[in-house]
């Protein structure tokens, strides 16, 4: 999702937080605020990929505040500590711009949020989508989009544990190790041609080298049609990468 993507669905989240759940129609409802912390990590993620880390900072602290769940609250407090190291203890960072918000119109509202997998919009008792939206091409994606949603959900959960077991067996003995991960990220994703340890032995090639991995596995880039298994490798290995880059910072004295 674009960062104006994530904008714009913060500004509507905000609109609209008050009424606490919004549906389209007897199908379910979702939380405003669940769907506000998640385009937030998601530009949080953004910036931070394009090393608008100032940006980035802002964000995770904003999301860290709001968090609800202690896996959200743990990822938040690690973009915090590695946006600060990018910046510089001595470096202010400066929050993100609003853009001023503009009038929404309900359809506005459904695109909006269908594109952070939103399905059902519903304010307060009232209904924010009128009668005449709701066979409309938006409306369509959105149930789409959200029954997608949910069959993923159900693989994630089907291949979990196999996921955890090869994750662990590829960070064994090297979580902090740069070098010894990058070497190994073709052992999980076949994609990825490898990388030989001759390859980055000096500290210019090795960042070269994340910069192109990180790249290639950032949320933003992956293909829509990627596989749910690559989809949570993806996701852990990035993590992963970025906690060893600021390692590696701190030991070779790299920025």
């Amino acid at each position: 999702m674009a960062i104006a993507d994530c904008t714009q669905a913060l500004q509507l989240s905000t609109r609209y937080l008050a009424n606490g759940t919004i549906e389209l129609d007897q199908a379910g409802r979702v939380d405003i605020g669940d769907q506000r912390a998640k385009a937030l990590q998601r530009r949080a993620e953004a910036h931070e990929a394009s090393e608008r880390y100032a940006d980035g900072l802002a964000d995770w602290k904003a999301l860290r505040e709001i968090a609800r769940d202690t896996a959200m609250r743990q990822q938040s407090a690690r973009g915090v500590q590695r946006c600060e190291r990018a910046l510089g203890v001595s470096q202010p960072a400066r929050p993100a711009a609003t853009p001023a918000a503009t009038p929404a119109k309900p359809e506005d509202l459904a695109n909006v949020f269908a594109s952070i997998s939103m399905a059902h919009v519903k304010s307060g008792g009232q209904t924010v989508l009128t009668a005449h939206t709701e066979n409309s091409a938006a409306v369509a994606e959105m149930r789409r989009k959200d029954q997608a949603r949910r069959n993923e959900d159900d693989q994630r959960l089907a291949i979990n544990d196999q996921v955890d077991a090869e994750l662990r067996q590829w960070k064994e003995g090297k979580q902090h190790n740069l070098r010894a991960l990058l070497c190994s990220v073709h052992l999980l994703l076949p994609s990825f041609t490898p990388i030989g340890m001759h390859d980055i032995i000096q500290p210019a090639k090795v960042k070269r080298a994340y910069m192109r991995t990180i790249a290639r596995l950032h949320p933003d880039k992956l293909a829509q049609d990627v596989d749910v298994r690559t989809k949570m490798v993806s996701s852990s290995v990035f993590s992963s990468l970025n906690e060893a880059w600021d390692t590696f910072k701190a030991q070779e004295g790299v920025n």
